[in-house]
């Protein structure tokens, strides 16, 4: 007989990989509450008297309350509660919804969040203990606007260099997110964040890695102490990002209030990320589906999910015009600019050559025209001189 956790996990399975993780989370937090460590111990029985039921229901109320009491959001009470009877549906364990359902708090005007600024992610890079890594994770989120929990699932296959024209060769790359899901979808790097992470490849290769394509893009932290160094470090996967990003925020001084990750702040967690990447992108008169898209965002997108088909070129070329404002480190966005410029005066030096060439090989059509006219203007002079000599004789 399957053990009722195992159910559970087993419904979650239809799910998408992250919703099943938050919905594990989200149900660990019940389980503290009740001061439970065997989820199989909540069901005792195949059977449940309308009396035992309203007990089990009892107690989920308890735990609203609780949540309640530490000032939580009606969405967040009812994505922990929706765990729950997550758990219940998988054991056939049917519970009053609707009586459940009153005790939810009123619906309130979300905070309004605000997004990271650049001098909030200055600061970040400046707190970062584990350089090799953490550059290119904070360049990551500023540049792609990708959830947070997206980043354990990443791999090396995901990524595909690209060379846009008039950048004088530099690449960023295409990253494919959740491959394989029904939420997949792609965004960009800016090349500051691809520099970052050649740097993190080789670095990890420098260490003794082999990189594959299934290796994971982000890992653990080398050990460059441990004597096993020489002998390779096998790969391994962050479970979660969430809590390296919550101490370099709060090591910056960033992220102040409390020091619970899940504690309601002015800047969300990973969701500040997204509103600095969303927002630069407006700044810069980026398409509106294409933004959308490069985020991931679905539900503002209706229609164009099922008939967009734009192709990566032209997404790539509405993402550039951003660029600039995604670019974190002055030194690298005035470089680009400098080699923007460079560029324009090749194209414009190039653009003259041509003009001069062509000015060259017009000049020399007219000087033969010219040669070829003065040649029949002498030829005809002597046939006439020597008709006129017949005349005479």
């Amino acid at each position: 007989m399957t053990k009722p956790y195992q159910n559970f996990l087993d419904i979650l399975d239809s799910k998408e990989p992250q919703t099943k993780e938050k919905y594990t989370e989200y149900f660990d937090y019940y389980l503290q509450f009740l001061k439970v460590k065997d989820p199989d111990s909540l069901i005792t029985k195949r059977f449940y008297s309308p009396h035992e039921i309203a007990k089990i229901e009892d107690e989920i109320i308890g735990f609203i309350d609780h949540l309640k009491k530490q000032k939580k959001s009606q969405s967040t009470i009812k994505g922990r509660v929706y765990s729950i009877y997550r758990f219940y549906t998988a054991n056939r364990v049917n519970l009053d919804r609707k009586h459940i359902a009153q005790y939810f708090p009123a619906a309130k005007r979300t905070m309004d969040d605000q997004p990271y600024t650049i001098e909030d992610i200055h600061k970040m890079l400046k707190a970062i203990t584990n350089p090799e890594r953490d550059n290119f994770v904070i360049y990551l989120l500023s540049s792609t606007g990708m959830r947070v929990g997206a980043l354990s699932e990443l791999t090396y296959r995901d990524l595909e260099p690209i060379k846009p024209q008039g950048y004088g060769g530099k690449h960023l790359y295409k990253i494919i997110v959740y491959r394989g899901t029904r939420s997949e979808y792609y965004c960009f790097t800016t090349f500051e964040c691809a520099e970052a992470l050649d740097s993190y490849t080789d670095y990890r290769k420098r260490m003794g890695e082999t990189i594959t394509k299934n290796s994971p893009l982000l890992r653990n932290q080398f050990n460059s102490n441990s004597p096993s160094i020489n002998k390779g470090n096998e790969p391994t996967f962050v479970k979660s990002f969430a809590n390296v990003i919550h101490r370099i925020t709060n090591r910056s001084g960033v992220r102040t209030k409390g020091n619970d990750k899940n504690t309601r702040h002015e800047k969300m967690l990973d969701h500040a990320f997204r509103k600095f990447t969303n927002s630069k992108m407006i700044e810069a008169g980026v398409d509106f589906d294409t933004k959308e898209f490069l985020l991931g965002h679905k539900m503002t997108r209706g229609l164009d999910i099922s008939y967009s088909r734009l192709p990566v070129m032209k997404r790539l070329e509405e993402y550039l015009k951003a660029m600039d404002l995604l670019t974190i480190n002055e030194e690298n966005r005035l470089r680009r600019q400098v080699q923007e410029q460079e560029h324009t005066i090749q194209v414009q030096m190039a653009e003259k050559d041509k003009q001069i060439q062509q000015l060259t090989e017009h000049m020399a059509a007219m000087e033969e025209d010219q040669k070829l006219i003065m040649e029949l203007l002498q030829d005809g002079g002597a046939q006439l001189k020597k008709k006129l000599e017949e005349e005479d004789n």
